[in-house]
This record gives structure tokens, C-alpha cells and sequence, in this order.
């Protein structure tokens, strides 16, 4: 059973391919308002922690992520660099053009694999200023105070393949043609 599994979530692009799409994962990303990752935990466990703060390098498989609500996260790292970062598009629009055409044309999601690049460091003011630029709507609430005001550390990510995720027959970007 878990060779099936196994055998069943291998990725479908070698690292040139993710390479060649991704300007395509960038745009999913940047329209998305957070993503998943899943790593094992310290003792073995599967966990899964919802992210928003996750930045894609403009021309390169690799990025960045502020760990700044999850404890679990950045110890599941330390403990096993290894991770899987799902970018699901929430619109209603793309999912209904997508479900009445029977296919989406642009990437609607995707799983990233990848392994976390080094311990956390100390943020950089050009990093810093990008999450604050994410996050400006909300300056205005307590939230903001609380949770995104002091983003101090970074852990960069390094992304080595991509696994499509399938709808069935229905098309799921240039990603579902390779």
C-alpha cells in the first residue's frame, strides 16, 4: 500500500522542468493568499501548517518563508529539511471558468518539493519591506500588531520538483501537459 502511494506522488518534472514553468507557478503564487506546508515532525508525524508568508525568487526555483505564527514549522525543518508546499488559486472565477470549460488554462495548483536551505537567518530589510508590502492592508488592525509588525527572521527554500496536482481528465495548466 505504501509503494502505491508512493509510486503514485512522485514528481513528473526533473528540476529543468520545474525551471520551465516557473513563471507559471510564480503566477499561481502571487494569487494565492497562502499555501500549505507539509513536513514530518520531530517525532516522525505528518503535520501540515498553513503559510502565508512564503515569497517565490522571480526567476529561480527557490524562495524564502517568515516563520512567524508557526512554532511547529521551523522545528519540523530543523529536524527534516525535506517539505511539500501546496498552492491551491481560491478564486470563484477561475474555478468556475475552469469547471464549466472542463480545464483550466493557467496552473490552478501545485505541489512544490523542496528542502529548507540552511538554519533561519535575520531577515533582510529588502525582505522585510516585501511581507510588509503584503500585509499593508492590515496595518490598521490589531492582527497587524500582533502577528506582522516585528518580521525578523527568514528561512530560504530551496524547490527541486514539482508534482502536479490532477483534477481527473480536466487539464490543470501547462504543468498537466508534461
Amino acid at each position: 500500500m505504501v509503494a502505491t502511494l508512493e509510486a503514485r506522488s512522485q514528481p513528473t518534472a526533473a528540476p529543468a522542468d520545474l525551471g520551465a514553468h516557473w513563471q507559471e507557478v510564480r503566477r499561481l503564487w502571487k494569487a494565492t493568499q497562502f499555501g500549505a506546508f507539509a513536513t514530518l515532525g520531530p517525532d516522525g508525524d505528518p503535520q501540515v501548517t498553513p503559510i502565508g508568508s512564503v515569497y517565490l525568487h522571480p526567476t529561480e526555483p527557490r524562495g524564502f518563508y517568515h516563520p512567524i505564527l508557526s512554532s511547529r514549522l521551523p522545528k519540523a525543518l530543523t529536524h527534516d529539511q525535506r517539505f511539500e508546499l501546496l498552492f491551491v488559486h481560491a478564486g470563484i472565477t477561475a474555478w468556475l471558468k475552469g469547471l464549466i470549460s472542463g480545464g483550466f488554462d493557467r496552473l490552478i495548483a501545485v505541489r512544490l518539493r523542496g528542502r529548507a536551505s540552511g538554519p533561519r537567518r535575520h531577515a533582510t530589510p529588502q525582505e522585510v519591506a516585501h511581507f510588509q508590502r503584503r500585509v499593508r492592508p492590515l496595518r490598521w488592525t490589531r492582527a497587524y500588531d500582533l502577528l506582522w509588525k516585528d518580521v525578523r527572521f527568514v528561512q530560504e527554500l530551496a524547490f527541486d520538483s514539482i508534482v502536479p496536482v490532477r483534477f481527473g481528465a480536466m487539464r490543470n495548466g501547462a504543468v498537466q501537459r508534461m
